[in-house]
């Protein structure tokens, strides 16, 4: 897990500065990410039963919503930054699924 976070970290700060080189370290942080996500998840999964399940759905909502409004043009990127946009949307994804596992064990902890 902390390799994970580390190596995510690190592929985070070299693409801060080298975004030509995004379509080659965005899988790269997507499986050290993966990792590290990985391991939170089986820690709040030991603890509150069903809490990955429904920070996943939550997730896969929130993904759904941003396809819904990417397909109209709403949101846009020019050609050269789209790997650097994809990058940008998987950063998001994986913060926000770590901030639905947070919001949901608190939710779980106030019985």
């Amino acid at each position: 897990m902390r390799g994970g976070a580390i190596g995510g970290l690190v592929v985070c700060i070299v693409l801060v500065f080298k975004k030509e080189w995004a379509y080659f370290l965005a899988p790269i942080y997507a499986l050290l990410e993966g990792l590290f996500v990985g391991g939170i998840s089986a820690m709040y999964g030991a603890i509150f039963n069903g809490i990955v399940v429904q920070a996943v759905l939550l997730t896969i909502g929130t993904l759904a919503g941003l396809l819904a409004a990417y397909r109209p043009g709403w949101i846009k990127a020019p050609k050269f930054m789209e790997w650097y946009a994809a990058f940008g949307l998987m950063v998001t994804l994986i913060w926000l699924y770590i901030e639905f596992l947070r919001l949901l064990s608190k939710l779980m902890s106030r019985d």
